[in-house]
């Protein structure tokens, strides 16, 4: 016979074994699947439009939800995705997306260019229309 220590956890072992996990409604369920993120081709499939616009105005932010393929294609952005920035995109959405934090990524240039430098460049590139900054970031920043 197996000691009284053995014996009673063997047992609780055995009994744990035979209880169910709880009712079939408390269950866990199997997850939702996950959409798979839109890619860029996603993406201007609407935003390639000229005409697409905000529904209503965004203080700060261009009315025209337009992105031109070709300037994206030119960019240093070109090799990313749009959910590289727009993290929480889906294709199509019908609501507007978070703004983009831009910092997240260009820390290294911050660095690089001193706090001083790296301010009066921001609020050069915040007083920019989307155009000036295409166009600026197209002429590789000499504009």
């Amino acid at each position: 016979m197996f000691p009284a220590r053995v014996g009673l956890g063997a047992l609780l072992l055995f009994g744990a074994a035979l209880v169910p996990a709880g009712p079939a409604w408390a269950q866990a369920r199997p997850a939702e699947p996950k959409p798979s993120a839109p890619s860029a081709q996603d993406c201007l499939a609407c935003h390639a439009d000229k005409d697409l616009k905000r529904s209503a105005p965004a203080p700060g932010r261009p009315d025209s939800l337009f992105v031109d393929a070709a300037a994206l294609k030119a960019s240093p952005h070109s090799r990313l995705e749009c959910v590289g920035c727009h993290a929480t995109a889906t294709a199509p959405h019908d609501s507007p997306l978070p703004p983009v934090r831009c910092a997240a990524c260009h820390d290294k240039s911050r660095a690089a260019l001193g706090e001083a430098a790296f301010a009066a460049a921001w609020e050069e590139g915040k007083k920019m229309t989307l155009e000036q900054a295409v166009e600026y970031a197209l002429e590789g920043g000499s504009g």
